[in-house]
């Protein structure tokens, strides 16, 4: 098993996610295959290097003089180079973040390294951001993808995990979690509760026990369609 457990290594073996497949998860992780990003996976990356270094660029003083919504919108709009309008609906947010609370608009942390250790294991993620609203935490990740009933569970889930990382570090007043679908223009904000936080947990050890049982089968579905390993799959059976 991994030394440092991420949400990845979770969601990729876990069946009920969008792309988990215990199979998959095999030959990714105990046989070491290795596959390339896919076209959709390489514009996710770079929606997130974009939208992390905007604040690394962006001049608050020359922002704070734009008095209207729409010449905020071009100045925050030029520092994304690509026509994606994926970035469009980006800026879009931005401003209107801005425009809420000038006091809270820069992230409190940005790609942020968190790992924690605790009786089942090490556990480590980078939180897409970390923003205070009023007295509050709020963990937020970027989808440039759509909103659809998979993703949105598979989010959560997410959501949840870096949640429970967070307050098992000490951030105690972390209540809030949101994500932004950039190409359904969708921004969906979670109150992080008990309940949501005992499911995650729940289904960590879910996962892990597993794996430690070595329950490796494929998942012969839809997924297999768009699959790397569709061939090995079918080829049948593994060795141990």
């Amino acid at each position: 098993m991994n030394s440092s457990i991420s949400k990845s290594y979770l969601m990729a073996y876990d069946p009920n996610s969008r792309f988990g497949c215990p199979f998959k998860w095999y030959l990714t992780y105990m046989k070491g295959m290795k596959f390339p990003p896919s076209a959709a996976m390489q514009r996710g990356i770079k929606f997130h290097e974009a939208a992390d270094k905007f604040y690394d660029h962006v001049d608050l003083a020359v922002l704070s003089k734009l008095e209207n919504w729409q010449d905020r919108f071009d100045y925050v709009r030029s520092f994304y180079s690509s026509s994606d309008d994926a970035f469009d609906k980006l800026a879009e947010l931005e401003v209107d973040r801005y425009n809420i609370s000038q006091e809270h608009f820069v992230p409190l942390g940005r790609e942020m390294f968190i790992e924690v250790t605790n009786s089942v294991g090490r556990f480590r993620g980078y939180i897409d951001r970390l923003i205070e609203v009023d007295d509050k935490l709020m963990v937020e990740e970027f989808k440039r993808s759509r909103k659809s009933p998979d993703t949105i569970e598979d989010v959560k889930f997410e959501l949840a995990f870096y949640a429970m990382l967070l307050k098992e570090k000490g951030f105690e007043n972390v209540e809030l979690a949101s994500v932004f679908f950039a190409q359904s223009n969708r921004y969906e904000v979670f109150t992080v509760t008990d309940r949501i936080l005992n499911n995650a947990y729940a289904r960590v050890d879910k996962i892990l026990n597993c794996i430690k049982e070595k329950m490796f089968e494929p998942v012969f579905d839809d997924r297999c369609s768009y699959c790397p390993v569709r061939d090995k799959c079918l080829e049948g059976g593994f060795d141990e």
